[in-house]
């Protein structure tokens, strides 16, 4: 039994440092085909995010006000026409996506309050929307 124990102790250790386990650990995933990831909760996740950040054209970042991180929202994003292409749970602060060029409306609700914003994708820059609670919304 000890050698068990140990043993998952080691392996546990060991899967910090595997780039594979920091992707699952971080929630890149994809939905109805557009890649994202959600995360930023520390600063090893935040730093998994910026390695990865090239690969997307889209970064939300939820906090309240007064600068803290908000994390546990449910986020979706529409299209121009108003379908939604991406609802995910938002355990982190920070969402990044990867988005067809064109105008897209980003709503997040956290503790029965609702906050979007309109952005413009493109080709090639990252876009970065802030969206932001009161203090109350922890």
């Amino acid at each position: 039994m000890k050698r068990l124990c140990l043993t998952s102790v080691v392996m546990l250790a060991f899967a910090g440092l595997d780039p594979v386990w920091a992707e699952r650990a971080e929630g890149f995933s994809q939905s109805k085909g557009i890649p994202y990831a959600v995360g930023g909760v520390g600063l090893e996740s935040r730093d998994a995010l910026r390695a990865k950040q090239g690969e997307y054209n889209l970064m939300v970042i939820l906090s309240r006000e007064d600068g803290h991180y908000l994390g546990g929202a449910a986020l979706a994003i529409r299209d121009q026409a108003g379908a939604t292409v991406l609802k995910v749970n938002a355990k982190g602060p920070w969402v990044f996506a990867k988005l067809a060029p064109g105008t897209y409306t980003v709503e997040a609700k956290a503790g029965g309050t609702t906050r979007s914003s309109r952005v413009v994708i493109g080709k090639k820059k990252l876009e970065r929307i802030d969206l932001k609670w009161g203090k109350e919304h922890n």
